[in-house]
This record gives structure tokens, sequence and C-alpha cells, in this order.
């Protein structure tokens, strides 16, 4: 009678995937620039974004970006592993 696993159907991966957050510069920052609460913020991109878990907000905030980010721009997922 069923499981305890969660678990999209076909016809949901398209809204799940709209529907996830991601760490996003709120202003534009140029290269060179340190993170901080004033320019990073957590947002819905819908689908045609896809960025850093916002798991690792307070674990970038500090640390300084390698290219320059537009607003509201997603912070690449792979910034975590440059690092």
């Amino acid at each position: 009678m069923g499981n305890d696993q969660k678990e999209l159907l076909p016809e949901q991966e398209d809204t799940a995937v709209s529907m996830r957050r991601c760490v996003i510069a709120t202003k534009n920052i140029p290269a060179g620039h340190k993170f901080t609460e004033e320019n990073l913020g957590v947002m819905r991109l819908g689908d045609y974004q896809e960025g850093l878990h916002p798991r690792y907000f307070y674990e970038i905030l500090g640390t300084f970006t390698q290219q320059s980010l537009r607003a509201y721009e997603a912070i690449p997922k792979d910034f975590i592993d440059r690092q």
C-alpha cells in the first residue's frame, strides 16, 4: 500500500524545477567584489535559470565573486566547488 519515498510524477517535473529557489545577486556585482547580505538574496527564478541552492547562502557571505554578475542573476551552482 505505497511506500514512504516521495517521487515526482513525470507531469510534475516542470513545475518542480520552476519552483526551486536559488541564491541570486540582488544588484550588479563587479568581479572581485565581496558577497554581502546587501547584494545577495534568495528567489525563485522560474525554469530559465538554475543556481546555487539556498543552503549555501551563509557559506558564500564574505567570499569574493570570480565573475561579474548582473542583478537577479543566479549564482552558479559550481561556485562552492571553485572556492
